[in-house]
Protein backbone atom coordinates (compact mmCIF):
# COMPACT_ATOMS: atom_id res chain seq x y z
CA UNK A 1 0.00 0.00 0.00
CA UNK A 2 1.15 3.53 -0.66
CA UNK A 3 3.34 2.62 -3.63
CA UNK A 4 2.73 1.90 -7.26
CA UNK A 5 -0.12 3.02 -9.44
CA UNK A 6 -3.81 2.40 -8.86
CA UNK A 7 -5.27 -0.94 -9.95
CA UNK A 8 -6.08 -0.94 -13.65
CA UNK A 9 -3.57 1.79 -14.57
CA UNK A 10 -2.57 2.00 -18.21
CA UNK A 11 0.55 3.45 -19.78
CA UNK A 12 -0.38 6.36 -22.00
CA UNK A 13 -3.49 7.19 -19.97
CA UNK A 14 -2.40 9.70 -17.36
CA UNK A 15 -5.79 9.76 -15.61
CA UNK A 16 -5.21 6.13 -14.55
CA UNK A 17 -1.78 6.78 -12.99
CA UNK A 18 -0.23 8.65 -10.09
CA UNK A 19 0.89 11.99 -11.49
CA UNK A 20 3.20 14.78 -10.39
CA UNK A 21 1.85 17.20 -7.82
CA UNK A 22 2.36 20.91 -8.34
CA UNK A 23 5.33 20.61 -5.99
CA UNK A 24 6.79 17.82 -8.12
CA UNK A 25 6.27 19.87 -11.27
CA UNK A 26 8.08 22.82 -9.66
CA UNK A 27 10.95 20.56 -8.54
CA UNK A 28 11.32 19.24 -12.09
CA UNK A 29 11.59 22.77 -13.46
CA UNK A 30 14.12 23.74 -10.78
CA UNK A 31 16.39 20.76 -11.41
CA UNK A 32 16.40 21.51 -15.14
CA UNK A 33 17.24 25.16 -14.46
CA UNK A 34 19.98 24.24 -11.98
CA UNK A 35 21.63 21.85 -14.42
CA UNK A 36 21.38 24.35 -17.28
CA UNK A 37 22.92 27.06 -15.08
CA UNK A 38 25.95 24.76 -14.69
CA UNK A 39 26.13 24.28 -18.44
CA UNK A 40 24.93 20.69 -18.19
CA UNK A 41 22.69 19.83 -21.12
CA UNK A 42 21.99 16.14 -21.68
CA UNK A 43 22.48 14.77 -25.18
CA UNK A 44 19.58 12.39 -24.64
CA UNK A 45 16.68 12.40 -22.21
CA UNK A 46 15.23 8.95 -21.70
CA UNK A 47 12.09 8.27 -19.73
CA UNK A 48 9.84 5.39 -18.88
CA UNK A 49 6.35 5.59 -20.35
CA UNK A 50 4.77 6.64 -17.06
CA UNK A 51 3.21 10.09 -17.34
CA UNK A 52 4.96 11.42 -14.22
CA UNK A 53 8.34 10.43 -15.67
CA UNK A 54 7.59 11.95 -19.07
CA UNK A 55 6.36 15.13 -17.37
CA UNK A 56 9.54 15.31 -15.28
CA UNK A 57 11.71 15.03 -18.40
CA UNK A 58 9.68 17.58 -20.33
CA UNK A 59 9.58 20.10 -17.49
CA UNK A 60 13.29 19.73 -16.71
CA UNK A 61 14.73 19.38 -20.21
CA UNK A 62 11.97 20.18 -22.70
CA UNK A 63 12.17 16.79 -24.38
CA UNK A 64 12.16 13.06 -23.82
CA UNK A 65 12.41 9.70 -25.52
CA UNK A 66 10.41 6.83 -24.08
CA UNK A 67 12.79 3.96 -23.41
CA UNK A 68 10.92 0.77 -22.48
CA UNK A 69 13.90 -0.58 -20.53
CA UNK A 70 13.03 2.01 -17.88
CA UNK A 71 9.45 0.79 -17.42
CA UNK A 72 8.65 -0.41 -13.93
CA UNK A 73 7.96 -4.04 -13.21
CA UNK A 74 6.08 -3.22 -10.01
CA UNK A 75 2.77 -4.58 -11.32
CA UNK A 76 4.40 -7.86 -12.37
CA UNK A 77 6.01 -8.33 -8.94
CA UNK A 78 2.75 -7.51 -7.15
CA UNK A 79 0.89 -10.05 -9.27
CA UNK A 80 3.40 -12.78 -8.36
CA UNK A 81 2.68 -12.47 -4.62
Amino acid sequence: AGVGDPPGFQLGQCATQRNLSESGRAQSRRIGQALAAQGLVPRAVRSSGWCRCIDTAELAFGRHEVWPALHSFFAERAAQR
